[in-house]
């Protein structure tokens, strides 16, 4: 099989096949951003409750996921300190505290509701704690491949046995 012949060339062992993981690698990358896209896949994602549109599509920084390849596996994942709890979901607690400072927001515009730079005294404010709990919207693919990406890499594969042969 497929398997015996990389084995059997040392060309192949070394470079050829991480051409394809390489490939595989920026394939999933847009797979990740079809799913944001869609809204979760295979299964659709709670939607946000607190904001319109798309869920988890705010800013776009989540759906940017960065790959790392070898001859034999590729990684994805994110740097963003908020990118295991969307995926795992669990529970923020916010913990009581006062602030004596208000922070002036916009009134009118597109950015109603934003912060104004810069702060002044005013009343003060005394927060309850309280917790936040996110639900799982898994984005990135664990335990199995979605079967448009399996389809994809079976062609890839495909492909690359018959250049070999």
């Amino acid at each position: 099989g497929f398997f015996k012949i990389i084995s059997e060339d040392s060309a192949l062992r070394n470079n050829a096949f991480g051409d394809v993981m390489k490939r595989f690698a920026k394939y999933m990358e847009g797979s990740v951003r079809r799913t944001f896209l869609a809204g979760g896949r295979p299964e659709q994602w709670q939607p946000s409750k607190k904001k319109k549109g798309k869920t988890l599509i705010k800013g776009g920084r989540l759906m940017k996921v960065y790959s790392e390849t070898g001859n034999d596996y590729i990684l994805l994942g994110s740097n963003l300190t908020y990118a295991r709890i969307h995926q795992y979901g669990g529970e923020i607690k916010k913990y009581a505290r006062s602030s004596i400072k208000v922070q002036n927001r916009y009134t009118k515009g597109k950015n109603k509701g934003r912060f104004k730079k810069g702060t002044t005294f005013g009343q003060g404010f005394t927060f309850k704690e309280h917790s936040i709990t996110i639900p799982a919207r898994p984005y990135l693919p664990e335990k199995e491949l979605l079967s448009e990406d399996w389809d994809w890499l079976r062609n890839e594969i495909n492909d690359f046995i018959t250049k070999v042969k």
